[in-house]
């Protein structure tokens, strides 16, 4: 891996299109999860790669720990994050992340660490939070179109459940930062 490094650092294209093509298939099929259009996650991964070169060059990956894929991956969620939290008008939990990280080592495993605590916490709610909240942020669906969906009597009905599951995926959040 030391030497892959020194080729990206140097800006070498042969390094970058090797691990552009070493990863590009697996963060798609990671990035689908988020149900993302295609042009998004192809942007999303262009702009993973010209980080991970930019972050190379400035010798952000001298003394990586984890392996590169790792890095690319971490990269890639935040970026994938930031875009939601763009996408989105609504309140989204993952706003709370910070709007710039440097990817040391500290902060890569922080934000690791909020990201497989939101998938842990949306996995132990119910069946229909958990589709709510997917309807609402990641496929970005009108509150007629999620009532028409989910077959509400009415739009009222539905704010107000969708009120009480983000209510509680934040007690969860809370609850952590206490325990």
């Amino acid at each position: 891996m030391e030497e892959l490094v020194k080729q990206l650092k140097s800006g070498d294209q042969r390094a970058i299109g090797k691990v552009y093509e070493a990863y590009r298939k697996p963060f798609f099929d990671f990035a689908k999860r988020y149900n993302l259009d295609y042009g998004i996650i192809e942007d999303t991964y262009q702009d993973v790669i010209l980080a991970l070169v930019e972050n190379a060059m400035k010798g952000k990956l001298d003394n990586l720990s984890s392996s590169l894929k790792t890095y690319v991956f971490a990269i890639g969620k935040y970026m994938i994050f930031q875009r939601l939290r763009k996408i989105n008008s609504g309140p989204y939990l993952l706003a709370e992340l910070p709007e710039s990280l440097e990817w040391d080592d500290h902060e890569e495993h922080a934000e690791l660490e909020q990201v497989k605590l939101l998938e842990k916490y949306l996995s132990s709610l119910g069946d229909r939070c958990r589709e709510i909240i997917n309807l609402s942020y990641y496929q970005q669906k009108s509150a007629d179109d999620i009532t028409q969906i989910l077959n509400y009597p009415n739009k009222e009905t539905l704010k107000s459940q969708k009120s009480r599951c983000l209510q509680h995926l934040k007690k969860m959040f809370q609850s952590h930062g206490k325990g």
